[in-house]
């Protein structure tokens, strides 16, 4: 597959085109690639639209560039961690897994956002800001179907299982913040 139809399947044809890639262990360089210049696209149009909000501290320019190397890192990190775990728990609940080939599916997932946060600025600057946001909104919520569609694709799942999959990890890490909560509720009555 070349770059162009990778594009095109990803945004129009995505459970094809997922299917293909997740098979396709020499693409993960191209992923990375288009992982980082989606973040870099996005992460310009987020400056951009800051400029048109008021700011009550001004940041210097090295604090921002820091930043902006710690988000691209934690952003690397959690796209990593993401299909690690949700491999794993592929593996466990349904005898599935595609580490590799679900990472490399998910880095072309966030094609969606080269167009939220551009169109979010253009919007802004005719006066639309609103509208904006709701582009911004719709292109996130594009993303997320495009994650579930590239785990049912990868792992060669069904939607249910691949919905479970996707939000697992959310569901894992709140009840491990809840349990946490009540030990320290209860060993905080015992000992006080």
């Amino acid at each position: 597959m070349q770059i162009g139809d990778i594009i095109y399947g990803v945004l129009f044809e995505p459970g094809q085109t997922f299917s293909r890639l997740g098979f396709e262990r020499e693409r993960a360089g191209l992923a990375a690639l288009v992982f980082i210049g989606v973040f870099i696209v996005d992460h310009i149009s987020a400056q951009a639209i800051s400029i048109h909000k008021p700011s009550v501290i001004a940041v210097p320019a090295f604090v921002t560039g820091w930043f902006w190397g710690l988000k691209l890192v934690f952003s690397g990190l959690f796209l990593l961690t993401m299909s690690g775990i949700i491999s794993i728990l592929g593996e466990c609940f349904y005898q599935k897994s595609n580490g590799l080939g679900l990472l490399i599916a998910l880095g072309f997932t966030v094609l969606p956002l080269v167009f939220g946060a551009p169109v979010h600025y253009a919007l802004i600057l005719i006066g639309f800001p609103a509208l904006g946001m709701v582009f911004s909104a719709l292109a996130i919520l594009w993303v997320i179907v495009l994650q579930i569609i590239s785990i049912k694709a990868a792992m060669e799942l069904d939607t249910v299982p691949a919905i479970a999959l996707y939000f697992s990890p959310v569901i894992i890490l709140g009840l491990a913040g809840i349990m946490i909560l009540f030990t320290g509720l209860v060993f905080g009555r015992l000992f006080s």
